[in-house]
């Protein structure tokens, strides 16, 4: 679950095309993350933030790539 969410978010916040809105979002993952961990009772895994982490960065890379290609096709189907 932690994957499809993280990529599900990636995709959300790609389309803002802005370096600080997804940093700030990979920030606000690590910190949901302590603060998770902060109050469990018992111990965490970190496996699950680097999956978290990993997943949302895939989700903005799939994201952007298509966004890039959809604005290629565009360009090329105008100048055509």
């Amino acid at each position: 679950m932690i994957p499809l969410t993280a990529t599900a978010i990636g995709f959300a916040t790609a389309p803002m095309r802005s370096v600080v809105a997804m940093a700030a979002v990979g920030i606000m993952i690590c910190l949901a993350y302590l603060a998770a961990a902060f109050v469990s009772p018992g111990p965490t895994s970190l496996i699950e933030l680097v999956v978290a982490i990993i997943s949302y960065d895939g989700g903005l890379i799939a994201c952007l790539l298509g966004l890039h290609a959809i604005h290629r096709i565009r360009a090329r189907a105008q100048t055509a």
